[in-house]
């Protein structure tokens, strides 16, 4: 599965999350717009959260989606 996002301004890196029963698991962190990679599981829902200097972890609200 693949999918991307428009960059946001700003950002220094976006973590690609991915639920995992009633919590979210990060999968990737990544420099760029987009992330593959493959999934076992059946219509799972994800989040991207934006990243901008060092916090960590990334705080704030993502959207859910599933793609």
């Amino acid at each position: 599965m693949t999918f991307s996002w428009s960059a946001v301004s700003g950002a220094s890196a976006y973590r690609v999350a991915r639920k995992n029963g009633s919590s979210w698991v990060v999968q990737a962190t990544v420099a760029g717009t987009s992330f593959s990679g493959a999934d076992a599981s059946a219509d799972p829902d994800w989040r991207i959260y934006v990243a901008t200097g060092t916090c960590v972890p990334t705080p704030g609200p993502a959207t859910v989606f599933d793609p």
